[in-house]
């Protein structure tokens, strides 16, 4: 796993052995940083480099500091040694990591997914984009943009269903790094025989997820044989 950023370092030598990255494009110009709000150089200089893979569990708290979370997505002592004793690991995992620029500027966008918490079931997640940007003559520096998930919303008597953009989900999340695709299985009970189905594109140019498609099944009395929650009825986008 290559290093991608070090702080302190400039242009080139800040990007060095990029074997995570995707290909770099040649603009020169620097990411917006509309949204994103500014990573401490001492948090930044303890998170760099960026690399693909989970996070050590003793990093976990720089990470909370990095992404500002809040009390609903902090590991507290308790949270901490339980995550020891049973393996669980630090839950903040860099998914994805994209290059834009030339050896003069560079970018790296990086995109994290945490962990808030784990029931019984399913986790809670949230999404970030982390930026990294320097050129030859200035350090490294780190921000950060929280992502929203279009799900389902509770609908009005009488009313489709319908979703809205949060800033969490619940559910088993799999990321397919290949395709650029997060698709998300969110259990409404234990069996999983309801609940709602999400696939999303990551656009890492514009940095936000695209909803290809939100699917949803209300819970019954009985429990099917058959659980498949990619044919379950689509919500969104409405027919």
């Amino acid at each position: 796993m290559g290093c991608l950023v070090c702080l302190g370092c400039t242009g080139l030598d800040g990007m060095l052995h990029a074997g995570d990255v995707d290909g770099s494009t040649e603009s020169t110009e620097s990411a917006d940083l509309k949204g994103f709000m500014p990573v401490s150089a001492t948090i930044a200089e303890r998170l760099l480099p960026l690399q693909l893979g989970v996070a050590e569990l003793g990093r976990r708290r720089d990470w909370e500091n990095a992404l500002q979370t809040d009390e609903d997505c902090h590991m507290d002592d308790t949270l901490m040694d339980e995550a020891k004793e049973y393996g669980m690991g630090s839950g903040v995992e860099v998914i994805d990591l994209h290059r834009q620029g030339t050896a003069a500027a560079q970018t790296v966008t990086g995109l994290v997914q945490v962990r808030c918490m784990m029931g019984a079931y399913q986790g809670v997640y949230r999404y970030y984009t982390v930026l990294v940007q320097g050129d030859n003559n200035t350090p490294m520096t780190m921000a950060m943009a929280p992502l929203t998930l279009m799900q389902p919303i509770e609908a009005d008597a009488g009313h489709q269903p319908t979703v809205a953009p949060a800033a969490e989900i619940a559910g088993w999340p799999d990321w397919h790094r290949d395709k650029q695709t997060l698709t998300v299985f969110s259990k409404y009970r234990g069996p999983g025989d309801c609940g709602f189905y999400g696939q999303y594109t990551y656009d890492a140019a514009r940095r936000q997820f695209n909803t290809t498609v939100v699917r949803e099944r209300d819970c019954s009395d009985t429990v099917p044989e058959t659980i498949n929650p990619a044919e379950w009825p689509q919500i969104y986008p409405a027919f």
